[in-house]
């Protein structure tokens, strides 16, 4: 008679010497697995930090003795740990007015308005902060003198909420110590006034990373660690147990104050050097595991909202058009020989199907690298087109995505046309490419998957909720190197868990961003919520 896994787990534990009586069990739910073979099961147990076993409410409680603790689900539906694949912690000075707005695209006017409002209320030299969108960034006639004409006092500097392009006034050039013709930066660049060297206020690709991180060291410890423990609490509150974050700080300083902290979730720094800045070193985890500093990121192209994504063709909307990469390929073969040569895990913002292609050209031409060993990451992958997805299998890339991506109906039709290559999903999973999904942004799982289950932006390409939790969860772990400890609840893995507060695999679709978790579990320890 076969034996179930069950079964067999709890044997195993008992021929090791330890005991088979977990120290928590839940009990009568929906819990999701993630195993294929066995997507489903009614209960749980957890022994010390691992799962000790799944399986029936009667199985589970069989195992139980007096010193079990138990949980009562009443129904409720469990999942592996949310693991975030993409996340960017950003930091802003303080003291600061921060600009608001009642829409991500501000026109011109309303923006000058909220600007010259908060220059006149605000003292001078204090910083005016803000986010707008490619309205305000593309337009030729704002540049620094427009901002300083009405905010000359107090440095100025405007973000885009899609993160590509920052604009400033002559003040913040100062508070930064940027100088008046500072020349480009590898990678970036800044906008110059017509037949001069002089900055016009805006900053580009590598030239604005580079300011955002000096804009971060203006920023007190203890409010980085007061806006980290906010963002951990969140995460906690969404199931979120895992994190890739890919922070605009110096590393070393942020790797520090993320120690600091002490929080729960297991934390997988990713560097975002600044070219010709030293690579800092990498650590192992923390006594306690829960930090680790691992793996690079480089940001070889821009986004389609600046028509900055490098495409082989040309844009719909600007067929003289085609993007850019920030980088030669001659540099982007550089930046992978550097990580194979010091064994680093490789992740690279590559949006556009030119800058894939380039990609995994350079890659193709190393036929002595296991590159399936490797998994190069390809963040976003809009651009993994088509007739790209075959080789992006065989060189063993993991595509991460971010289905926020997919609510931008109107710029990919505006930018694309009728071209339905650019941000594949189902066919990726369909002919074998590895997927992870990640927030950058909002970091709302439950966003994340109704977008990922319906793409608004290609419906051909949507996928079941269930996939979706499993590249939230399983595929996320691949790609971080740990689907051996995480991703899965099965016996032997790390008890990472989220008891959600409604049944995300069969509520109506715009009812799953209102999905929190009611019971956080990280190393079967209740680490957020409770239940009655």
């Amino acid at each position: 008679m076969r034996l179930s896994l069950l079964t067999v787990t709890v044997a195993v534990l008992v021929l090791q010497g330890q005991t088979a009586s977990p120290d928590l069990v839940l009990l009568g739910g929906k819990v999701f697995t993630g195993d294929s073979t066995r997507p489903f099961a009614e209960a749980i147990a957890v022994l010390g930090d691992r799962v000790l076993a799944v399986g029936t409410a009667a199985e589970i409680e069989a195992l139980t003795d007096g010193h079990t603790q138990r949980i009562e689900l009443a129904g409720r539906v469990v999942i592996p740990g949310i693991y975030d694949a993409h996340f960017h912690s950003l930091m802003t000075p303080v003291g600061g007015r921060q600009l608001s707005f009642d829409d991500l695209d501000p026109s011109w006017a309303q923006t000058r308005a909220a600007v010259e409002r908060a220059a006149q209320e605000a003292e001078a030299g204090t910083w005016v902060l803000g986010s707008v969108g490619p309205t305000v960034i593309l337009s030729p006639d704002v540049t620094r003198q427009a901002l300083d004409r009405i905010a000359p006092r107090n440095p100025v500097y405007l973000t885009t909420h899609y993160g590509h392009g920052d604009l400033f006034n002559t003040a913040a050039m100062e508070a930064l110590g940027l100088g008046e013709r500072e020349p480009d930066p590898p990678g970036g660049r800044f906008e110059r006034e017509a037949d001069s060297q002089r900055l016009n206020g805006k900053a580009w690709e590598y030239a604005q990373w580079g300011l955002r991180r000096r804009l971060a060291r203006l920023v007190p410890d203890d409010v980085i660690k007061d806006s980290l423990r906010a963002s951990s609490e969140q995460m906690l509150r969404f199931g979120i147990t895992s994190v890739d974050d890919m922070p605009f700080l110096d590393m070393a300083r942020y790797v520090e104050l993320r120690e600091e902290i002490a929080s729960p979730i297991r934390l997988r720094a990713i560097s975002m050097p600044i070219p010709g800045a030293p690579e800092p070193r990498q650590t192992c985890p923390t006594a306690d595991g829960r930090v680790t500093l691992e793996g690079t990121k480089w940001i070889l192209d821009g986004t389609p909202f600046e028509h900055g994504v490098a495409l082989r063709g040309h844009y719909h909307d600007a067929p003289d058009r085609s993007g850019r990469m920030n980088f030669s390929a001659s540099e982007i073969g550089s930046m992978i020989d550097e990580a194979i040569s010091v064994n680093r895990p490789l992740l690279l913002h590559a949006a556009g199907d030119l800058t894939v292609d380039t990609v995994l050209q350079l890659m193709e031409q190393r036929a002595d690298v296991d590159w399936k060993q490797r998994r190069v990451r390809i963040e976003h992958g809009d651009g993994v087109a088509s007739d790209l997805i075959r080789r992006a299998r065989d060189m063993g890339i993991v595509v991460v995505q971010n289905p926020t991506h997919f609510s931008l109906v109107e710029l990919v039709t505006a930018r694309y046309g009728a071209d339905t290559s650019f941000f594949p999903l189902r066919t990726l999973l369909e002919q074998g490419v590895p997927i992870a999904l990640g927030s950058d942004g909002p970091f709302n799982p439950y966003l994340n998957i109704m977008l990922a289950s319906l793409h608004p932006a290609r419906p051909s390409e949507a996928i079941t909720r269930e996939q979706a939790v499993e590249a939230y969860t399983r595929g996320s772990a691949y790609a971080a190197f740990v689907e051996n400890e995480r991703g899965l609840l099965e016996p032997g893995k790390l008890a990472d868990l989220a008891v959600l507060t409604q049944d995300i695999f069969a509520v109506p679709p715009q009812k799953l961003p209102a999905t929190e978790s009611a019971l956080t579990l990280i190393g079967g320890r209740i680490v957020y919520g409770s239940l009655p």
